[in-house]
């Protein structure tokens, strides 16, 4: 995600992640890419049923904060 937006992404400020999306017990440190690649294997490896769906939701829950966090503070960007 060497991009604009990937580079833009790197400075926004990072909410803590939630117990269920960190690898290993750890943070991925602010590797956006990184984080969506692990979601999308652990996704892909579960059978449906609520522990899928909670993985969706607190990653969800996450994105928006993510989001949220830094248009709040004016961290907007716009791509051509």
């Amino acid at each position: 995600m060497e991009t604009e937006v990937g580079s833009t992404i790197f400075h926004w400020l990072w909410p803590e992640l939630p117990p269920q999306l960190k690898v290993g017990g750890e943070d991925i440190a602010q590797n956006f890419a990184q984080l969506c690649l692990h979601i999308r294997a652990r996704l892909a490896e579960m059978p449906a049923g609520e522990e899928k769906a909670s993985l969706e939701l607190s990653a969800a829950h996450w994105v928006y904060d993510f989001i949220r966090a830094n248009i709040k503070r004016g961290r907007l960007f716009s791509l051509d």
